[in-house]
C-alpha cells in the first residue's frame, strides 16, 4: 500500500504499518462512531500514523466510544485471537475481561488529562 492515495492525492492514514495497516483499511469505518476516514480530523489521522509507525507495542482508543486501534507490535504481543476482530470496536468490548481494572484508569486520563502509571498491575487478558 503506497502512502499516497492516487484518487484523492491525500496521504493514506494506514500506510505506515503493512499488515495491521491493511486490516485497518479493510474495516468498514462507516459503521463505527468515527465514520468515513476521509472525514477524520487531522488529529486522529496524525495519532493513527504515529501509532502505526512505532515499533513499540501500542494501542489507542479514540472518541467517546473509545474506538480501538493498535499497531503490529501490539497485535503480535497482546491481541492473540482477538485480531483482527478488535479493530474499530469499542475498547470496553476488546478488553471486557480487564475493563473493571483499566476502565477507571482510562476515565481518569479522560477527565483529568493526566497519564496513569502502574508498575505492578497484574492483568489477565484473553488471547487464545
Amino acid at each position: 500500500m503506497s502512502p499516497e492515495n492516487a484518487e484523492s492525492g491525500r496521504i493514506d492514514v494506514f500506510a505506515a504499518d503493512g499488515e495491521v495497516g491493511r486490516e485497518l483499511a479493510a474495516v468498514d469505518w462507516t459503521v463505527t462512531p468515527l465514520g468515513r476516514t476521509d472525514g477524520w480530523p487531522l488529529s486522529l489521522r496524525t495519532a493513527v500514523g504515529i501509532l502505526l509507525s512505532s515499533r513499540f507495542s501500542m494501542w489507542m482508543a479514540w472518541g467517546p466510544e473509545l474506538t480501538f486501534f493498535c499497531n503490529s507490535a501490539y497485535r503480535h504481543n497482546s491481541l492473540g485471537r482477538k485480531y483482527p476482530w478488535a479493530l474499530g470496536r469499542p475498547a470496553n468490548e476488546v478488553w471486557a475481561e480487564i475493563w473493571d481494572d483499566i476502565g477507571p484508569r482510562i476515565e481518569t486520563v479522560l477527565s483529568t488529562g493526566k497519564a496513569t502509571w502502574d508498575e505492578g498491575l497484574l492483568l489477565f487478558v484473553e488471547r487464545s
